[in-house]
């Protein structure tokens, strides 16, 4: 009787045991199965920057990366590059895949496929264009997974020195700021002794119909001839570019006109006074040409044969 009961104790705790192995077997499996799709989703990445600038007409390096496997199995891997609708550059079946490709980026655009095993997908674009500013989407597939990320591209271009012209009247003295051949459109501030004098400025923008550059013309008129220096600030925000000038300027007080008028005065008589010194030695000239001496004579008898032919009225 006593061996009957141990086998039934026995039976009832080894199907106890297996139930609670396969329950413990399952969520184990379970756990295991939502590890494995986890890192199935989470091991394939593609990398972009947030932004980048590049200078107008220099090449620039379009970086992209992606993520890659233990197995390196080339004939997998399509890495494709647009600009909107746009196809830039092509790659699948292990080479350069161009026949899509838009005519704006013919024979400017590389890939690095010798780095391509290390998860390289970045494109090399030659004499970038203001054209070629957009918002770019790298695409790589291969055996690990797909996806696709997008980044803006800046081009930019420097401003020239600028160039200033004074113009100075009684009461007043204007000054012209020019400077030209920068992308895109800048900013340009005026200041006094750290008042902003900008608002009383005349600033105007052109844009070349070829090139596509801006040129900026800025016009300010200082009423008061007592303010002697100045500062200007043409900035570029794209190229982080700043030109920063500070401008003496002659302070004239209303005492002071005066002398500049004189000083215009002189200007204008002194091409005066050179044309009348200029008519005498012709003059002279023409009197030596007409009053020929005769040497035999004396001093006093050439004279009198000079004014012999002088008629003086």
């Amino acid at each position: 009787m006593n061996h009957f009961f141990f086998y039934i104790f026995k039976v009832v705790l080894d199907r106890q045991y297996r139930d609670m192995s396969f329950k413990l077997w399952t969520a184990q499996g379970f756990y295991l199965s939502l590890l494995l799709v986890k890192v199935c989703c989470s091991e394939f990445k593609v990398t972009v920057p947030s932004s980048l600038v590049v200078t107008l007409g220099q090449p620039v390096v379009l970086p992209c990366s992606f993520s890659v496997g233990n197995v390196w199995q080339p004939e997998s891997i399509v890495i494709t590059w647009q600009r909107g609708l746009e196809v830039v550059h092509s790659f699948y079946y292990n080479r350069d895949q161009l026949k899509r490709q838009s005519p704006h980026y013919v024979k400017r655009t590389s890939l690095y496929q010798s780095e391509m095993q290390k998860g390289n997908a970045s494109l090399r674009l030659e004499n970038v264009t203001i054209e070629d500013r957009g918002e770019y989407i790298c695409s790589v597939s291969s055996q690990l997974g797909s996806e696709r990320k997008s980044f803006p591209l800046k081009v930019a271009a420097l401003y020239s020195e600028p160039v200033l012209q004074f113009s100075v009247q009684p009461g007043s003295v204007t000054v012209l700021l020019t400077s030209g051949g920068g992308f895109p459109a800048p900013t340009l501030s005026w200041l006094q002794d750290h008042e902003d004098l900008t608002n009383s400025t005349e600033t105007r923008l052109t844009r070349d119909t070829l090139s596509g550059l801006y040129n900026v013309y800025s016009t300010l008129t200082l009423k008061d001839n007592t303010i002697a220096t100045l500062s200007f600030i043409l900035r570029n925000e794209d190229l982080m570019e700043e030109i920063r000038r500070n401008i003496s300027l002659p302070a004239e007080s209303e005492g002071d006109l005066p002398k500049a008028s004189q000083r215009m005065r002189e200007l204008i008589l002194l091409p005066v006074l050179l044309v009348f010194i200029l008519l005498a030695v012709l003059g002279l000239l023409l009197l030596q040409t007409i009053c020929k001496p005769n040497r035999t004579k004396g001093i006093l008898s050439t004279t009198e044969h000079c004014f012999s032919h002088v008629d003086i009225t």
